[in-house]
């Protein structure tokens, strides 16, 4: 009787080793025990002396540091998952700032502006096309926005500033004079707002 439940334990021990020792699966642990338990539910007439229940306590005791083991795991396992998520997002936060720092950039080069409406233009055009505006070419915007942002914080060019952007942009005066009043309005304060968060 004593033999029959000491292999009992004894299964019960190996199988919790071989676990540990990470021989087993879970799925093999669930199997190992369940029939384990067969085996005790078969005998459980064997059990009635005092000694018969102190290995039953074992079995018992066995059984619940293993689920300890197994919670530990699980939450082990719930904890890293929560870590590499979060990792994740912060990736994904760094990956976000820095396309939308390179997007700033691109942006400010490729945002179209608007050329100034003579007034010849809005007497010979209808209703309809009188809100029409005519964009400058990209190299020219690109000079243009490549001074206003070195001199964001004061972004009136002296006259030989802009004679020097006439030359570079074969703009007149007016053009010029024109395309800084818009920038400071439209553009200046988008380009502020996104550089600031680097100084």
């Amino acid at each position: 009787m004593i033999v029959k439940e000491l292999d009992i334990v004894n299964d019960v021990l190996n199988t919790v080793k071989t676990y540990v020792n990470k021989q087993m699966t879970k799925e093999e642990i669930q199997q190992n025990i369940k029939s384990i338990r067969n085996v005790v539910t078969e005998n459980s007439n064997l059990f009635n002396d005092e000694q018969s229940k102190h290995l039953l306590i074992e079995f018992y005791f066995i059984l619940s540091q293993l689920k300890i083991m197994v919670d530990l795991e699980i939450n082990l396992e719930n904890m890293i998952n929560n870590e590499i998520e979060y990792l994740n997002t912060q990736i994904n936060q760094v990956s976000n700032l820095k396309e939308q720092t390179l997007l700033s950039n691109v942006s400010l080069d490729t945002y179209n502006d608007s050329n100034s409406i003579n007034a010849s233009d809005v007497y010979n055009s209808n209703y309809k096309n009188k809100n029409k505006r005519s964009n400058y070419p990209k190299v020219v915007s690109k000079i243009l926005k490549n001074w206003l942002r070195e001199n964001m914080n004061n972004p009136y060019p002296t006259e030989s500033e802009k004679s020097s952007l006439m030359e570079a942009t074969g703009l007149d005066s007016t053009q010029i004079n024109n395309w800084f009043i818009n920038a400071r309005r439209r553009i200046l304060p988008f380009m502020k707002s996104k550089f600031s968060q680097y100084y």
